[in-house]
C-alpha cells in the first residue's frame, strides 16, 4: 500500500501531458465510433430530438456512458496486446553436426515445431508434453508403447520474434535411429526407442506425435484467467531419404 506522499508522487508522475493528450484523442475516436460508427444509435437519437427535446440530465448521462464505454475499448486494445498467447505455426528440419574434440563424427536431423507468440507479450512457464506416439501399420494407426505425457526438452520462456523451436525428435544418421528429445533425467532405456521406432530399410514408415503445450498468461505479475493449452499432431512420413521426412502439422481441438 502507498502512503499519501508516495501516492501523490505516483499521481504527479502519471500526469504526462503528451500521454493524456493521446489518451483523450483515442477516447474521442472510440466515442465517435460508438455514437455514429454503426449509424443506428446516432440516427435514433437524431430522430428522437425532432419530436422530443431530451433533458440535460438525460443527455449528460448518455454522453458519460459513451465516454465510459470508449475508455473501456481504449484499455482493452492495449490489454489484449499484452495478454500472452501462443500457437504453433509450422515445422522445420534442422541438421546438426555431432562433434567430439572439435571433430565431426556424426549428424543429427532434428524435427522441430515452430511456436509463435501471437501478441506482443512474452509467454512464461512453457511446458511441452509428448502425449503419445502412433505408428502406421497395415491395419491403420496404432498406439505405441511409449510412456504418455513425457516432458520435452524446451525453453520455459518464449519472447515475441525470438521464440525457441521445439525439438520433437532427432534422427541419428549413423544408426538411422529416431530418438524423442527428452530431458536427460527422463530415464527411458534406449532399447525401448529401438523397439518402438524401428525403421525398415525398404517400405514407408510413418509416425504421429501428439504434443500439448501449456503456459501461463501472467500479465504484470498477475494471472488473468486460465490459459488454454495448445495441442497439435505432427505426422512424419519417411520415404527413400530417411533424413528428409515429409511433415504434416494439424492443430487439435481441446476437449
Amino acid at each position: 500500500m502507498f502512503n499519501f506522499r508516495e501516492g501523490w508522487q505516483s499521481f504527479k508522475e502519471g500526469l504526462d501531458k503528451r500521454h493524456i493528450q493521446e489518451y483523450w484523442i483515442a477516447v474521442w475516436g472510440h466515442a465517435w465510433e460508438i455514437w455514429w460508427g454503426a449509424g443506428v444509435i446516432g440516427l435514433v437519437c437524431t430522430g428522437l430530438t425532432l419530436y422530443y427535446a431530451p433533458s440535460r440530465w438525460l443527455l449528460g448521462w448518455a454522453v458519460a456512458w459513451v465516454f465510459l464505454v470508449a475508455g473501456y475499448y481504449v484499455w482493452r486494445t492495449d490489454h489484449v496486446r499484452l495478454v500472452p498467447k501462443l500457437a504453433v505455426r509450422g515445422t522445420r528440419l534442422q541438421d546438426t553436426p555431432v562433434t567430439i574434440n572439435g571433430s565431426v563424427y556424426d549428424h543429427r536431423t532434428f524435427v522441430q515445431l515452430l511456436p509463435t507468440c501471437l501478441t506482443q507479450a512474452p509467454v512464461y512457464e512453457c511446458v511441452a508434453y509428448l502425449q503419445k506416439v502412433e505408428r502406421l501399420n497395415e491395419d491403420g494407426w496404432k498406439d505405441t508403447a511409449l510412456d504418455i505425457n513425457l516432458i520435452l526438452n524446451w525453453a520455459r520462456e518464449q519472447h515475441p520474434q525470438s521464440e525457441q523451436p521445439l525439438n520433437i525428435f532427432f534422427i541419428q544418421h549413423k544408426t538411422n535411429q529416431i530418438v524423442p528429445c527428452l530431458p536427460a533425467n527422463a530415464d527411458i532405456p534406449s532399447a525401448k526407442f529401438d523397439s518402438i521406432f524401428r525403421r525398415e530399410p525398404s517400405g514407408i514408415t510413418a509416425f504421429r506425435f501428439y504434443v500439448q503445450i501449456t503456459y501461463s498468461n501472467r500479465v504484470g505479475g498477475h494471472y488473468e484467467s486460465v490459459a488454454a493449452p495448445v495441442r497439435v499432431r505432427l505426422e512424419a512420413q519417411f520415404g527413400n531419404d530417411p533424413f528428409e521426412p515429409f511433415l504434416e502439422l494439424k492443430e487439435l481441438n481441446i476437449d
